[in-house]
């Protein structure tokens, strides 16, 4: 839906800088005929997942979402936890309410992802001098304080 991200996380060859020309917001018909395409071929599963997107308030997430699920039978996969964090930052609420209103949205389910790295590659991954919070916190401390153990997936990266 975006690749305008503040992380510059080093390995991902996906991401533009803010103001970038090659930066692009989808809109949401373009989203939905995505949706469409992937439902024509027999597809019963979407994952939203982005960049870091400073301009994209909490309620454009829950606008796209109610859309889909009003419009879309399809099973909704969304949303990191440091992409929810971001939407925390940005629409200036507490990390728990963007969940609570996430989830009053509709996706199906939210990757609680963390990723285990040693400092070094945690140095590495992100050179933004936007604050990174730690994955692996908010992965496995907060998200269970909110969310029903039903409602996220849940994927571990650990270099060795």
């Amino acid at each position: 839906y975006t690749n305008v991200c503040v992380a510059r996380c080093n390995f991902c060859a996906f991401y533009r800088p803010v103001g970038s020309t090659d930066g692009y917001v989808l809109g949401f018909d373009e989203i939905f005929r995505k949706i469409d395409e992937t439902m024509a071929v027999g597809g019963n599963q979407l994952l939203l997942q982005g960049g870091h997107n400073p301009d994209l308030p909490i309620e454009w997430y829950e606008d796209l979402l109610h859309h889909i699920k009003e419009h879309h039978p399809i099973h909704v996969h969304g949303f990191s936890a440091s992409e929810v964090e971001m939407m925390s930052r940005v629409s200036k609420l507490p990390f728990d309410e963007v969940l609570r209103q996430l989830r009053q949205a509709g996706p199906d389910l939210l990757q609680r992802r963390a990723e285990c790295l040693r400092q070094r590659g945690r140095s590495e991954r992100a050179a933004s001098s936007a604050p990174v919070t730690d994955p692996i916190a908010i992965a496995l401390e907060r998200m269970p304080k909110v969310l029903a153990s039903d409602w996220y997936s849940m994927l571990v990266i650990v270099e060795m």
